[in-house]
Parts: C-alpha cells; structure tokens; sequence
C-alpha cells in the first residue's frame, strides 16, 4: 500500500508539488479495503478544504509527517502496520485484449480515446461492445 502521492501541481504555485506516495505496507486483498477505507478517512479529517489546490492526502501526509500517518492509520486499523518491504516494477503493461483473472473469470481491456465510446468513420466502438454484450450475456452480470 503506498499513500500520499500525485504528481498534479499548479503552473507558478509554489505551495503544490508533486510528490511520490509513501511505501507504508504490503497488505493482502482481504484487508485492502479496510485499510483504504481508514486511509479516506484521515483525509476526510485532516484535509484542508479550505483551499481546493491543497486538497489532497500528499498534503496531509506532507504537513504532518510520514510517522504521523502511520500512528494516525495504526491507530484507526487496530494494529499495528508491518515495515514496508521493499518492490518494484520490473515491467509496464498495458492490459489491452481478454485477460483470465485470478478467479477464474475474464475481463476486456480497450482502449477508449478521449473516454469517449463511440461509432465513427472506421472505428466502431460502441456497436463492437453491444455486440461482446450481446454475444457474451454480460448484462446478466
């Protein structure tokens, strides 16, 4: 898990930057959820919504320090949070085509220009994916 990071910045705002999130667990899918639910609630009571350039989780985490977070999230989840291990990207990939997931299920990656899902000239988006609805009943969910 690595939290309080963003690249975004404001052109001559001295007071935005970018910033790199902080290595703070390697945690398993069972508790991810509820370690990023206590994650959003930190924001939500130490977010500065006074000014919306300043608005984000890196400035929190940036204000109060890196030890602050983790006793502050230790503290919400009930234990106490393991030394980060260390990881890295070894590749970049692009999730494009039929993937088999874990469970066993598929999914599709597209991708969609401008997020825009839509018929034109030579590119027929939107009717190829009524038709992988259609032809796959990915409606009954």
């Amino acid at each position: 898990m690595t939290a309080g990071g963003g690249m975004g910045r404001s052109h001559g705002n001295q007071a935005t930057f970018p910033r790199n999130g902080g290595r703070h667990r390697i945690c398993d899918s069972g508790e991810a959820g509820g370690i990023g639910q206590r994650v959003v609630t930190i924001h939500r009571d130490f977010g500065d919504r006074t000014d919306r350039k300043h608005a984000r989780l890196k400035y929190v985490i940036e204000d109060r320090g890196v030890d602050w977070f983790r006793g502050e999230l230790e503290r919400r989840v009930g234990f106490r949070l393991e030394p980060a291990r260390p990881f890295g990207f070894e590749r970049q990939r692009d999730w494009l085509g039929w993937h088999r997931q874990h469970d066993g299920r598929w999914f599709l990656g597209l991708f969609v220009f401008s997020g825009r899902i839509k018929d034109v000239d030579g590119h027929r988006l939107k009717t190829a994916l009524r038709r992988v609805v259609e032809q796959f009943d990915l409606k009954s969910g």
